[in-house]
């Protein structure tokens, strides 16, 4: 751990008492600063034994949305690395799904160096025609035009659930604010007109606001440590900050009714009902049932329920606002939800 400041250094590993590698970059090696205690920013060097080749492309990880809906575009996509000494310019991409065929294209114009990583998609996207939890596979081929040193690092895998219908979404709105910070309230005035004073988007959306403990004085009564954890779950840094279905990630000044249709206009995978009921003892009683319309891996998906209170006055500070509408006050059982079995497709949960 280094502190919050770059540092440089030798890097290397001894093999003998005569004998040792060093990164080319040394004694001048970069080293970031290291400012958190966890092992969280570590990093490494990795040597491999015997002679670098001069072309070797490996597959690191097969980036892939979790699930995808029938004849849907489907981009596969993958991080790799030159473990070669030779620059790379051009390469194939591949790809095979299931049991079909090997689908190739040729990448071009690159400018891959030595031990460097890049993500490279490939120009042809997949479109899934059946339902199922589908394995998918890619890799590189032909490095400017040569033959792969090490064939048996090329290929990365991983699966993709494809559903087997699919009904009207509701988007998922989740908005980071504060009744300390003054963009908020305008994040805040943009999103209800949008949401709530066009008719026809009324009947589109669910809405979640977590009040946040900053900017100062950061006393924002509806802060917990649930709508914190919720912030640093999606690594947020500012607010307004916006999240639509755990994807668009802006700030909510500048959501418009374009936006919203567009995440609308996208399939549902699963149906989600619930209802609750409320006693005299300020408890609330909830029941929700989640029927996904593909089979689901376990592990793979988690369910969140969210207690909000419609409108509230009582958290008014310093940025101008007087109401607050469907601020979260609790969910359940907690932040981390309520991680799903393996289900099939209809089983209800």
């Amino acid at each position: 751990r280094s502190g919050t400041q770059n540092q440089t250094l030798t890097a290397g590993i001894q093999l003998s008492t005569t004998q040792a590698l060093q990164v080319p970059t040394s004694p001048n090696t970069n080293i970031a600063g290291l400012a958190d205690p966890s092992p969280l920013d570590n990093a490494y060097y990795e040597f491999t034994a015997g002679t670098q080749p001069a072309l070797d492309v490996a597959g690191r990880q097969l980036r892939l949305p979790f699930t995808a809906a029938r004849q849907s575009n489907v981009t596969i996509q993958g991080l790799f690395q030159n473990m070669g000494t030779q620059t790379i310019t051009s390469l194939t991409a591949n790809y095979k799904v299931g049991n079909g065929p090997v689908v190739s294209a040729p990448l071009s114009g690159l400018s891959l160096a030595s031990l460097d990583t890049a993500v490279f998609a490939h120009p042809t996207p997949w479109q899934p025609t059946t339902g199922g939890v589908i394995p998918v596979k890619a890799w590189l081929s032909n490095p400017n035009g040569g033959t792969d040193a090490q064939p048996s690092n090329d290929t990365i895998r991983a699966t993709i659930v494809v559903g087997d219908s699919t009904m009207r979404r509701k988007v998922v709105q989740e908005d980071f604010t504060s009744s300390t910070c003054g963009p908020c309230r305008s994040g805040n005035i943009n999103t209800r007109n949008i949401n709530h004073n066009i008719a026809a988007n009324r009947n589109k959306y669910v809405e979640i606001k977590y009040q946040q403990n900053f900017p100062a004085p950061g006393n924002d009564p509806y802060y917990t440590a649930e709508s914190g954890a919720r912030f640093g779950y999606y690594n947020g840094s500012f607010i307004p900050y916006m999240i639509l279905d755990g994807g668009w990630n802006e700030n909510s000044q500048v959501y418009n009714t374009s936006t919203l249709n567009q995440f609308q206009s996208v399939g549902a995978l699963a149906r989600v009902s619930g209802d609750y009921s409320l006693t005299g003892t300020g408890l609330v009683a909830v029941r929700a049932t989640v029927r996904p319309f593909m089979p689901v891996p376990a592990g793979r998906l988690v369910t969140h329920v969210v207690i909000t209170e419609r409108e509230t006055r009582n958290n008014a500070r310093t940025n101008g606002e007087t109401v607050f509408y469907d601020v979260m006050k609790k969910m359940l059982p907690d932040q981390n939800g309520t991680v799903m079995p393996a289900l099939s497709s209809g089983q209800d949960f």
